[in-house]
């Protein structure tokens, strides 16, 4: 049996907490140096690379001045970091560090190998206490939700993990670890009650863990990492040269998006070089089963900046008989494939391109921890 607490003081100079002050409290703390107070811990980072990259979350960082910028290391250090870029739809950030003495770098596993009752932990800064260690397990190993989209917005297609590790405020960031000691995914939200007062009126929410906690998968969290430290800035979603079906038209009952019916093909791109066609249903991405629009968006993702082979099921001769047809061609380089706000099914939609928007659902709301 693996003894966690050798796994978790292996891991733990591997984290780091961070400090990402927004640009309001610097000009209060600036005008008011009686004060002298310390800006507080923002969030929950893990050291990337042997040359000095830091991943966190995205809303970890976003008010902030990237200017004062800090990562604290478990052995007390506070280092200057610079803001490399960041994918407000995936909801991931990189920071670059100067390398120091005993520097530790995450290994990754494989994401798409979780699975139900996996034993899991997080080392992050919950309500600013650093280097806090939670266990659980993984609940669910990829959900596909409505309710995830609800909370940040339409542009976000990654898929989370569900587990029952306790997660705060001050998580948002950090590394959800398996029992080997790798990286299986980033803590981003925390699913609380609303509490309600008089007349139904809500009067606060409860800010602490009920269990409800979720992770991006880290396949996308690296994925996504690794085009920021490529290109630096600030990725912007495009679309890849095909769109698929209006992934908010969802069935309430079971939350899930329709089929991934091609609803456009642009000329001249790849995808239609390959041969794909307005009505194709997208079954499969290079060999992952692809049952709605989310599923298939997801692949693609993974999949920009090389070669995919998509599979397709569609009518023959204009029939009712379908067949399977196998197309390979390039996905352009682009941050994430998002489909387009196509009500009318004639591609002529909008770009779903937007920010994360934090809005509450019926009686629970979605806390960015």
């Amino acid at each position: 049996m693996t003894d966690l607490s050798t796994v978790i003081q292996r891991v733990l100079p591997q984290t780091v907490a961070i400090i990402a002050p927004p640009t309001e409290v610097l000009e209060h703390l600036k005008k008011n140096p009686q004060l002298a107070v310390e800006p507080p811990i923002s969030g929950s980072g893990y050291i990337y690379s042997k040359d000095g990259y830091v991943i966190t979350n995205h809303h970890v960082i976003a008010n902030a001045d990237p200017q004062h910028i800090e990562v604290l290391t478990s052995d007390g250090q506070r280092i200057s970091a610079k803001l490399v870029g960041s994918s407000p739809a995936a909801d991931v950030a990189v920071l670059k560090i100067k390398p120091f003495t005993g520097m530790q770098v995450m290994t990754f596993a494989d994401s798409d190998t979780a699975n139900f009752g996996q034993p899991v932990f997080a080392i992050g800064a919950p309500k600013a206490l650093e280097f806090s260690v939670s266990q659980g397990i993984i609940s669910n190993p990829e959900r596909f939700d409505r309710r995830w989209r609800q909370r940040f917005g339409n542009v976000s297609i990654l898929p989370i993990m569900q587990t029952d590790a306790a997660l705060n405020p001050g998580n948002s960031g950090g590394a959800l670890f398996n029992a080997a000691g790798e990286v299986i995914g980033m803590n981003t939200f925390i699913q609380t009650p609303v509490v309600m007062g008089g007349m139904g009126g809500a009067i606060g929410t409860s800010m602490g863990s009920v269990g409800l906690n979720f992770a991006l998968k880290s396949n996308a969290v690296k994925a996504t990492a690794d085009k920021i430290i490529k290109k630096g800035g600030s990725l912007q979603a495009a679309n890849p040269g095909f769109s698929l079906q209006n992934p908010t038209s969802l069935d309430r009952s079971s939350m899930r998006d329709p089929e991934a019916r091609v609803t456009q093909v642009d000329s001249g791109s790849n995808a239609a070089k390959a041969g794909l066609k307005k009505g194709d249903m997208v079954v499969s991405v290079d060999g992952h089963d692809t049952p709605h629009t989310m599923a298939a968006q997801y692949r693609l993702f993974c999949a920009a900046g090389g070669t995919a082979t998509i599979k397709v099921r569609r009518r023959v001769d204009g029939k009712d008989k379908m067949a399977e047809v196998s197309l390979t061609f390039e996905i352009p380089e682009t941050e994430t494939f998002i489909g387009w706000d196509n009500p009318g099914g004639n591609g002529d939609g909008r770009s779903l391109d937007q920010h994360h928007a934090l809005i509450s659902n019926d009686n629970d709301e979605g806390i960015r921890d």
